[in-house]
């Protein structure tokens, strides 16, 4: 019976999901979060660049609408690791940051395909960071004002610095993120 009445509930607002005009209008900021190892689970991606770098297991996104066609975004990603060798436990506290434009491509109300760029900086605390640039493409699909879910993947050039010496071995590292975004209104 329960089932029933979910999939009653589910079919009486459908045609309200699939109806509504949903994408983001011009001014309006947006709230996101990403989940980046799904690339990892599906294609066995090796997200890490270096295996001294721990990966963001997920960023806070912060968006605006600037046109019809542009998008700013600023991402934070922080992770904190920690390991133990011969009993002594260490561990390192990961800050990044992902400031980045998007440029919408033709979609309908509802699916917002994208394709965009971002820079990487991330700092360890323990005297490790990254810089590097990304090239990305994805998508959004609205189903209610302001609320979608997505996919996003790239590819990303990193430059590694320890302490004073910096690595010149420049690693690339595809990835694969899911997504969910909140535009406020105006």
């Amino acid at each position: 019976m329960r089932n029933k009445n979910l999939l009653f509930i589910v079919f009486a607002f459908l045609p309200f999901l699939l109806n509504a005009q949903n994408k983001p209008d011009i001014g309006e900021f947006g709230v996101g979060f990403k989940a980046n190892k799904l690339g990892d689970l599906l294609f066995n991606f090796d997200s890490e660049v270096d295996e001294n770098e721990p990966d963001d297991f997920g960023v806070l996104e912060f968006r605006y609408q600037a046109s019809d066609f542009i998008s700013l975004r600023l991402g934070f990603g922080f992770l904190y690791s920690s390991s133990k060798t011969n009993g002594v436990g260490t561990g390192s506290t990961t800050v990044s940051f992902y400031p980045g434009a998007l440029y919408h491509l033709p979609g309908s109300e509802k699916v917002d395909p994208y394709v965009g760029a971002q820079i990487i900086l991330a700092n360890l605390t323990d005297g490790f960071s990254t810089t590097g640039f990304g090239l990305l493409t994805g998508f959004n699909w609205f189903f209610t004002k302001g609320l979608g879910v997505g996919m996003e993947t790239g590819i990303e050039l990193r430059s590694h610095k320890e302490g004073e010496t910096k690595n010149t071995n420049f690693g690339t590292r595809p990835f694969l993120q899911t997504q969910i975004v909140y535009y406020f209104g105006k």
